[in-house]
């Protein structure tokens, strides 16, 4: 347990110490409108290597001149190959007629903003929202006129027949999407390739300007060199659809799934930047999910909001996630991924079988190494049952699979009334479950950093934290004594989490947080 907490207080001190660094340094840089784009600067410490610097307290690289070049070089390279590709694909949209025709530029349009898993469409043959689940009936009903703005997930690691399949299907949906290749014209795409030419010039001279005195600023110098070598042509895009989107239509309400990261941050730029004093724009930023706190990226600084960037109003899962020392609008939104759990009777999982299941993060190396550090513990001559994230492609796993595991191809929310105990990794999940009366067991790789969502209530009680394979038992079998000998305690502690991470999304609600 020392162990444990020695862990957390490291966390805590790099969390603290990353997000403190960016945002200071964010209100120097994100005055450039280019840099907005970066994602060393986007605060997401998943997608670039300056946190893991910090985590693994690296030493950092002073010489860094070949870097640069080899970034540059890769930059450019992959840049001009994607918009190449983009081009190809604007055509087959324009092919298959893929557009949306507002006919009623004054009345109001409702924008629905988000992702879409192209591997999931394409294998159902039909396109269903995963994001703001029945908002569309409840929009059909009121008769608003609205449409939806996605980012394609992973739309170009796709060939071209299978895009026109992709763009086919949306096509004949019953829905109207507004796509980027409907947005982005000529004079955008001139734009694009300006941007494509000067980027790496603006974060030269940004890099350059940085005040070398302390190890986090060289740490910071390197990874924003190394983070050179990543197009960011598809972030600055949004930006250019934003401003696009208002001059099409003067009166939008932008409902949009909000991570708050670079896609996200131009997308509200633009639309900022194009308010004329008739324009009627209000942005909703929907954090409908469970928020770990090392996704530091997912807490709006509030000195962002000078820079357009952030959205008018910030709608949480629930009342735990409110931030109280904040002047942005902060309020309570719906659970709407969540409807399931408000009708879950936790009084039958006394009676359940007592079979654990394991759930997989989004992330493959977490997966991985949850798999390989069940391998060492008691479950691994036992059946199991494995569910996994439905944008991860589940054959990435199979070869860390034992005899008795089995990967169920059904959501998390029709295994859960069959456990007691789960166990899991860097997922919200583990809040649905334990807000369920569900037990969990978190497993922590002690060489990375943990996105636990949960929070000190009732740790060792109805869950706890495992850093190594020869405490795994112990703790499974505490959890397990205390569930069967206290389980009105379980049952309380589910409630309070639930009261805490969760908003009932009832119609009227979602009417009137929306003002629909």
């Amino acid at each position: 347990m020392v162990e444990t907490k020695t862990y957390n207080e490291k966390l805590d001190r790099v969390i603290e110490k990353y997000s403190s660094y960016l945002n200071k340094v964010n209100k120097i840089a994100y005055k450039d409108i280019f840099l907005i784009s970066n994602e060393v600067l986007s605060r997401n410490p998943y997608s670039n290597i300056f946190f893991d610097k910090l985590w693994s307290n690296s030493s950092p690289k002073k010489q860094l001149t070949t870097l640069v070049f080899k970034s540059l070089l890769k930059y450019y390279t992959k840049s001009i190959c994607y918009l190449f590709i983009w081009i190809l694909y604007k055509v087959l949209s324009y092919c298959i007629q893929l557009k949306y025709i507002n006919n009623n530029s004054s009345g109001e349009l409702i924008i629905i903003d988000g992702y879409i898993i192209t591997e999931r469409v394409l294998n159902n043959n039909c396109y269903a929202d995963h994001y703001f689940e029945g908002l569309d009936d409840i929009l059909c009903k009121r008769n608003k006129d609205f449409a939806y703005l996605p980012i394609f997930y992973k739309l170009y690691k796709l060939s071209p027949y299978r895009v026109l399949k992709f763009l086919r299907i949306l096509k004949k949906s019953r829905f109207n999407f507004i796509t980027e290749f409907e947005l982005i014209s000529l004079n955008e795409i001139l734009h694009l390739i300006k941007y494509i030419i000067v980027y790496p010039f603006h974060l030269i001279k940004f890099v350059r300007d940085i005040k070398l005195n302390d190890s986090i600023d060289w740490l910071f110098r390197e990874s924003l060199y190394e983070s050179l070598r990543c197009p960011t042509l598809f972030s600055y895009m949004r930006y250019l659809m934003g401003k696009k989107l208002c001059r099409i239509n003067n009166n939008i309400k932008l409902i949009s799934w909000c991570e708050y990261q670079a896609t996200q941050k131009n997308l509200y730029k633009g639309m900022h930047d194009s308010i004329f004093p008739k324009n009627k724009i209000v942005i909703y930023g929907c954090q409908f999910f469970i928020k770990p706190s090392s996704f530091v990226n997912l807490n709006i600084p509030e000195h962002e909001k000078e820079f357009g960037v952030t959205p008018d109003f910030i709608l949480v899962n629930g009342q735990y996630y409110l931030s109280k020392h904040s002047n942005l609008q902060y309020k309570i939104g719906v659970s709407i991924r969540y409807k399931y759990l408000f009708s879950l009777n936790p009084l039958l999982l006394e009676s359940s079988k007592c079979l654990p299941s394991v759930f997989l993060p989004y992330s493959l190396d977490d997966s991985i190494h949850l798999l390989k550090f069940l391998q060492k513990t008691s479950l691994a001559n036992q059946k199991l049952f494995i569910g996994y994230h439905p944008s991860a492609n589940v054959n990435s796993y199979k070869k860390y699979l034992l005899d008795k595991w089995k990967i169920l191809k059904i959501p998390a929310y029709k295994m859960l009334p069959n456990c007691q105990i789960i166990i899991a990794t860097a997922t919200g999940v583990l809040v649905e479950a334990v807000s369920s009366g569900i037990s969990a067991i978190v497993i922590i790789d002690k060489e990375s950093v943990a996105a636990n969502p949960l929070i000190s209530l009732g740790k060792g009680k109805i869950w706890d934290l495992v850093l190594d394979e020869d405490e795994f038992q112990g703790i499974y079998n505490k959890l397990l004594d205390y569930r069967q000998n206290n389980f009105n305690s379980i049952l309380d502690l589910g409630m309070q989490y639930k009261k805490l991470f969760f908003q009932e999304p009832t119609e009227n609600r979602i009417i009137e947080l929306f003002k629909l």
